[in-house]
């Protein structure tokens, strides 16, 4: 991955399929595979929701 400084798990519903739990296992896993900091769709919208003031926490 040259070059790259993160990556993203770019799948809604797949990083949903297991709860808020799943979605921190897919990101852990896919930062220690890649060797990057690692964030996920779903992790974007929880977020934003939390920003927006829309909701606590997931």
């Amino acid at each position: 991955m040259s070059g790259a400084e993160a990556v993203v798990w770019a799948c809604t519903s797949g990083s949903f399929v297991y709860g808020w739990e799943g979605a921190q296992g897919q990101v852990r896993a896919l930062a220690r595979s890649a060797g990057l900091p690692a964030s996920s769709t779903s992790f974007a919208f929880v977020h934003a929701a939390q920003e927006l003031g829309c909701g606590g926490s997931p």
